[in-house]
């Protein structure tokens, strides 16, 4: 009967793995690292937030577990607030954290929906939670695909519905009316006046 060592196949596996790894320590990740992981934009300042009260010529909001005190009349009077300033609603909003004031706010809470162009076609779009977007009917030269926002700016992502580029483009939609009823807002150089159903 013969016998089989299993020491040289043992001693070529730990040289093998030995080589593989070049006898180098495992990369240890870092504060900095989770850090930038945690924020993968880190030119995107917007921050998401619950408005909880308007006190004279600031707002109360909550950031997660975080109260901000932040002045607003500025923001205000410049026209870069969209939508009202609701108790309750969600907002996306840009900050000057030097002087604590805000200096734009998109009202989430109103925005999200299905809007209906005033021109009683029956087309529009529908913007709902989580980025999603999609058109209704003809909505323009594009169908929708998805929304975000940059920078305290709404942005759609969108293909070309007349057959000139298949790639998903990405542009800054103009807001320049949005109440609980009524939407207004310029994109790809048209500009449309929308309506909830």
């Amino acid at each position: 009967m013969k016998r089989f060592s299993l020491f040289p196949l043992t001693l070529c596996l730990l040289l093998a793995t030995l080589t593989a790894c070049g006898g180098k320590e495992p990369v240890k990740r870092t504060e900095a690292d989770a850090a930038r992981k945690a924020a993968p934009d880190p030119t995107n300042t917007t921050r998401y937030v619950t408005l909880n009260a308007v006190k004279g010529d600031s707002i109360v909001v909550s950031e997660g577990d975080a109260t901000l005190t932040l002045g607003y009349k500025t923001a205000l009077s410049d026209g870069t607030t969209a939508g009202s300033l609701e108790a309750g609603h969600d907002y996306a909003i840009t900050v000057n954290t030097d002087s604590r004031t805000l200096l734009t706010s998109l009202d989430l809470t109103a925005l999200q929906g299905v809007w209906l162009l005033s021109d009683g076609s029956g087309s529009g779009l529908r913007i709902g939670p989580d980025g999603e977007a999609s058109s209704i009917g003809t909505f323009g030269m594009m169908t929708l695909r998805s929304w975000s926002i940059s920078n305290g700016r709404l942005q759609f992502a969108y293909v070309a519905n007349d057959g000139t580029n298949y790639d998903e483009q990405q542009d800054v939609a103009h807001i320049m009316a949005l109440t609980p009823t009524r939407l207004q807002f310029s994109f790809g150089g048209m500009q449309y006046e929308l309506q909830r159903p």
